[in-house]
């Protein structure tokens, strides 16, 4: 049965609220700065688009944007994005998210229910000159409602199949002209999608909770301020991981936890010439990740990662309030009035941030393990003698304390003659961070029969390991603009950040403890291993735009090319028998594409399409085995594309004022899964819909995603000599109502 209800006013009047608020309240200046870029427009979603497509999140903007690819698998902690050839399963993504000002300083907190969004702004290419590390493939920029502008009780139910319900309510006033308070709330459920054959149970249930609470308040016409609290709550099941073509299947709990909180207070002040924004945000994140690290129905071990992170930022940025008109001339003929001018636009700022990130990650080894993968490698005698360990379980102990501060300037210059745009930025970017190890583990071992009693072996690692850096990142963009079209190009320079490989210290315990086992004095070098250093991309871009619109038509069309060369590029690798996977710099790749959109109206009828591909290689990338020079990069789609039809009636009706009926594919691949391009998965295509009945306070819509139930993977890994995927979810069909009042 398909049951839910949710509110919202008619199309047209939807469409009317998310494109035509007026901007009364503080918007963070870069953010600003970045709209008014001839040279970088967005890929821009209202809420009625939103709504239309059933976006939840920010993984399913997955192939509506050209090159851009989120795929859902894992848990809510498993945020990887992949843009234009960039992006890497763990620790940095390459792509910003923003809230209302506020950049999400974890990954981890990607993966949210979106709940009263505004519009989303998404940027393609290298923003780290305006907003720093971790840029490299874009940009996500999400603003929220405002109680300024908009006024009322929103209300929202969805139930689909598998149990999947959503509830949502919000409530926004503004008590007079200078003060306006908006609240919400939302919870989340689902019972899955994949069943755990060992225990019969879905693996994969989801429940989540959360809300904010934004204050707008202008005490002066010259002074904005704006404070945001948002707070988001997930408890799931997770890592629902199984064997080529075969079902989910192990024995361990899997599961992930987290706590969010982010507060962003935001400042605006307008001075005769100038405007000076400030943003301070502090975040908290706390999580708690188990996984059955064999994922197989033996006991051989598991994982367990809890974190605890703080952070803060502090953002100070001055812009000129109107046009710096440099030179002006005027001519005057019998033909036309000739105006000439140069127009100086320009933002500088200051940005100083500190994470601290305490975690624990402690690895359990259960009898299956300690006898395969511990004591099979060390009873090498054959039956003569033989190594035992008297556990039937030990565990490694891991603690890391990682304190990281970033210390940031840069300005942005706009300089505009007639049609031409000329737009030069440079951004000086320093970052320390620190990696306090303590790694320890103990067990009872004999050699039989030369050392037939049990003794104890100990072993500790201890120690600090430091790394730092300077970025310049400059940039460079230039644009021609005319009534209905523009062309465009720039070259930039981004990074993504350097860090630290927690998860290898189990395996460097272990492989310590097997020599001092086996009276073995192998060294270790820690050092070498446990960093990598920060990943650099040089982007190049040129592209085009047309625009065409009359009482009847209305046409958007972009064509863009882009060229990205990637120095210590990082990748995610996994080694054959070990416990953990590490992060690795491969040297050097190249991306080349082509990305093309094209969006048309004829009176209620609306088409849309959005195209992206990639051309990825390795150019140097050897692991000391073997050379994959040529090689796909694993994980970047060759292909995303995603089409769409939409027709609306307006009936205008005292019941009925409108009814839309849409449907959209998005196809993506190939994949390569590995770096010997061994594994893919062939390119494959999801078909959605939605019919959406709008009435004046109340909207309903009926749809379904993945309608064709199209069998396909998300994920792949090896892990001890085993290949494992995660399959993309099966047919999802449900119903909404809305209601605004």
């Amino acid at each position: 049965m398909l049951l839910g209800f949710v509110f919202c006013t008619n199309a047209a009047e939807s469409t009317l609220l998310n494109d035509t608020l007026p901007e009364v309240v503080v918007t963070n200046s870069r953010q600003q700065m970045l709209l008014a870029s001839k040279s970088d427009l967005p890929t821009t979603f209202y809420s009625y688009d939103i709504n239309k497509f059933q976006i939840t999140s920010a993984k399913d903007f997955s192939a509506f944007v050209p090159s851009l690819y989120m795929p859902d698998y894992g848990s809510a902690m498993t945020s990887s994005i992949y843009m234009r050839g960039l992006g890497a399963r763990i620790d940095n993504p390459v792509v910003g998210l923003y809230i209302d000002g506020v950049g999400l300083a974890n990954k981890n907190s990607f993966d949210f229910q979106f709940l009263d969004i505004r519009d989303v702004n998404i940027f393609r290419g290298p923003q780290g000159t305006l907003f720093g590390k971790n840029t490299i493939g874009g940009l996500i920029n999400i603003r929220l409602l405002s109680p300024l502008s908009y006024q009322g009780t929103r209300a929202s139910v969805t139930y689909a199949n598998q149990n999947y319900a959503i509830v949502k309510a919000s409530h926004y006033a503004k008590f007079n002209d200078k003060v306006g308070l908006a609240l919400g709330a939302f919870y989340r459920h689902c019972d899955g999608y994949f069943v755990n054959q060992y225990d019969g149970k879905l693996t994969d249930w989801n429940n989540q909770a959360g809300g904010f609470l934004k204050l707008e308040f202008m005490p002066t016409e010259n002074i904005k301020i704006s404070n945001l609290i948002n707070y988001n709550f997930i408890k799931q099941g997770a890592f629902p991981y199984h064997k080529l073509n075969q079902p989910v299947n192990h024995n361990d709990y899997c599961g992930y936890n987290r706590h969010n909180l982010i507060d962003g207070l935001n400042i605006e002040i307008n001075f005769e010439n100038v405007v000076l924004n400030s943003t301070t945000s502090y975040q908290f994140l706390k999580d708690h990740m188990i996984m059955d690290q064999d994922y197989m129905p033996y006991s051989y071990f598991t994982l367990e990662q809890q974190q605890k992170e703080h952070y803060i930022e502090q953002n100070f940025t001055l812009r000129n309030r109107h046009h710096t008109k440099i030179l002006k001339t005027e001519e005057i003929n019998l033909d036309a009035d000739k105006r000439s001018f140069f127009a100086w636009d320009w933002i500088a700022g200051l940005s100083i941030s500190h994470k601290q990130n305490d975690m624990s990650a402690p690895v359990t080894f259960f009898r299956d393990g300690i006898d395969t993968i511990i004591l099979a490698n060390a009873n090498v005698f054959g039956d003569a003698a033989r190594y035992d360990i008297r556990e039937q379980q030990f565990t490694i102990y891991s603690d890391f304390l990682t304190p990281t501060t970033n210390v940031a300037l840069y300005h942005t210059s706009y300089l505009t003659w007639n049609n031409w745009q000329l737009e030069l930025g440079l951004r000086l970017d320093y970052e320390k961070s620190s990696f306090r190890y303590q790694s320890h583990s103990h067990f009872l071992y004999n050699f039989a029969p030369y050392l037939p009693e049990y003794q104890k072996l100990e072993c500790n690692f201890n120690g600090v390991s430091n790394l730092q850096y300077f970025e310049v990142l400059p940039r460079i963009a230039a644009s021609y603009t005319r009534p209905n079209w523009s062309v465009f190009a720039s070259i930039a320079e981004g990074h993504k950040a350097g860090g630290f490989n927690s998860q290898l210290f189990a395996d460097i315990v272990k492989n310590q403890m097997t020599n001092e086992m086996m009276q073995q004095n192998k060294p270790q070098e820690i050092d070498d291993v446990i960093t990598y250093q920060p990943e650099r991309c040089l982007a190049s871009e040129i592209g085009g735009r047309y625009n065409y619109s009359n009482n009847s038509w209305k046409v958007k069309l972009e064509l863009r090319l882009f060229d990205n060369e990637l120095f210590n590029q990082q990748l995610t690798v996994f080694k054959p028998n070990t416990t953990g996977r590490q992060m690795t710099n491969a040297g050097r790749s190249r991306s080349l594409g082509v990305e093309l959109t094209a969006n048309v109206r004829f009176k209620g009828l609306s088409a849309n399409l959005s195209y992206g591909y990639t051309y990825d290689r390795f150019i140097r990338f050897q692991d000391g085995a073997n050379n994959y020079a040529g090689n796909h990069i694993p994980y970047i789609p060759d292909n995303t594309l995603s089409v769409g039809l939409a027709y609306q009636w307006d009936i205008q009706h005292d019941v009925v004022r409108a009814v839309t009926i849409s449907a959209q594919s998005k196809t993506i691949g190939s994949i390569y899964w590995d770096n010997q391009n061994i594994y893919k998965q062939p390119i494959y295509s999801l078909l959605d819909a939605n019919i959406i009945l709008s009435m004046k306070y109340v909207e309903l819509s009926i749809w379904g995603q993945n309608l064709t139930n199209t069998q396909y993977n998300v994920f792949y890994f090896e892990s001890l000599s085993n290949v494992f995927m995660q399959s993309g979810k099966p047919i999802t069909y449900g119903a909404t109502i809305k209601l605004e009042i």
